[in-house]
């Protein structure tokens, strides 16, 4: 493995990110914790999905083709490798680390147009990482979980099911209101459930139900 550890990459990352322009505590750990869940997973990494683009090769290829723009289109493009490996495991209707809920995720990307164009960000940390399934062992981001501000307690994971999909709480169920305010709490348990995958991902998950907010005055 790298010499810097995961929790100085993620703070690293956090930091990039303001530097960048983002000013929400709860965005900031959340953009972040899926760079570096992305970045570790990625082909150069422990090859959980076909991606180079939080590496140099990456970072190379987007300040061609988008020069003022390659930091946003990174997050963007590695957000998305996430999103689309879960969204093919999971049913529909669920809150996840790469997806948060339609109102949620408006918040992120809200906040992601904020981002300076004129701030030249490589997140080295993220590129610097190195690792392989040897230099890994079961929960390995907890230390992710320690650096975040103020985050929840952990919880029992179940059994994977099917394609490697951890129903969390015997399918407890969240509102879009519920996921505002409870980020810390979900960015939490979703990093201790992929910190269990190695050599394969899992992909936790939570129900996401329209509830009483949902219905007509």
């Amino acid at each position: 493995m790298t010499d810097t550890s995961l929790e100085s990459v993620f703070e690293s990352t956090c930091a990039d990110l303001r530097t960048a322009g983002l000013e929400s505590t709860h965005i900031t750990n959340l953009v972040a914790a899926r760079l570096v869940i992305e970045r570790v997973g990625d082909s150069e990494n422990l090859g959980w999905w076909d991606s180079l683009v939080l590496g140099p090769t990456g970072r190379d290829r987007l300040e061609e083709v988008a020069e003022t723009t390659h930091v946003r289109a990174r997050i963007d493009l590695a957000q998305k490798v996430g999103r689309k490996v879960e969204s093919d495991r999971l049913p529909d209707d669920t809150v996840s680390l790469f997806s948060f809920g339609p109102r949620y995720e408006s918040r992120i990307e809200a906040a992601l147009d904020e981002i300076d164009t004129d701030v030249d960000l490589t997140f080295e940390a993220l590129e610097s990482v190195s690792l392989s399934t040897a230099s890994l062992e079961k929960g390995w981001t907890d230390p992710l979980i320690d650096a975040l501000d103020g985050h929840a307690a952990k919880i029992d994971l179940p059994a994977a099911e099917a394609n490697n999909v951890l129903r969390l709480e015997g399918g407890r169920e969240f509102t879009e209101a519920d996921v505002e305010d409870s980020v810390s709490e979900l960015l939490t348990v979703f990093l201790q459930a992929y910190g269990q995958g190695i050599a394969e991902v899992y992909i936790p998950y939570y129900s996401l139900t329209a509830g009483m907010e949902a219905v007509s005055e």
